[in-house]
């Protein structure tokens, strides 16, 4: 991959994780679950967005409260490929292609704002594309950055979700070494079986 590819890759993955913010991790805890829906998603998953299902996740329920953030955020890793780099991301290599995932928020930015964030990474020759859908029953704005849609290119899947009288914009982000329209379908439908199993609630005092 070239330098400037490289590069970008890192940006965005340090982007993200400024995203993440500071977390204190929350005890894991049972499953629980969610439903409803509307197409078309990015990277085309074969799991329905109204009831994605469970069984690509781990049974184990991660949760972190943001420092700043006025609600807590808990869901499940996928149980293949991915190991866990810190609380709040993870890392697969699948056949040659890296994959990230990072959950967070930001505290006390809007949706818009934090979209603005996410923007100032793409390149030049990114085409970006933003949509509105809903996994699980859960409203997400998606900020779609193919990155230019090369081989070797980094693309950007940012699913974000501001709680309705919350200060804070919740957030899972796939970045990875391949062309949106190259994602390994295990990948895809992984990633939205979490976006499924994500929880937003006050935190217990």
């Amino acid at each position: 991959m070239p330098v400037s590819r490289l590069t970008r890759a890192g940006s965005a993955i340090l982007l993200v994780a400024a995203l993440a913010g500071c977390g204190d991790v929350d005890p894991p805890e049972p499953p629980s679950a969610v439903a409803s829906a509307t197409p078309p998603a990015p990277g085309t998953p074969s799991v329905s967005l109204a009831e994605p299902g469970e069984d690509l996740l781990d049974r184990v329920r991660n949760g972190v409260v943001v420092r700043g953030a006025s609600s807590k955020i808990s869901w499940r890793w996928p149980q293949e490929c991915y190991v866990s780099l810190k609380a709040q991301s993870a890392r697969c290599d699948d056949d040659g292609t890296a994959y990230h995932l990072v959950i967070g928020a930001k505290p006390g930015l809007g949706l818009a704002d934090s979209l603005a964030d996410y923007r100032e990474v793409a390149e030049e020759d990114s085409t970006l594309e933003e949509t509105t859908l809903s996994v699980g029953g859960r409203d997400f704005t998606v900020l779609t950055d193919d990155g230019g849609g090369g081989e070797g290119d980094t693309a950007i899947l940012s699913f974000l979700h501001q709680p309705q009288g919350s200060p804070d914009t919740f957030a899972v982000v796939l970045v990875t070494q391949a062309p949106l329209v190259d994602l390994a379908p295990d990948r895809v439908d992984e990633l939205y079986q979490l976006l499924g199993s994500v929880e937003i609630e006050a935190p217990q005092r």
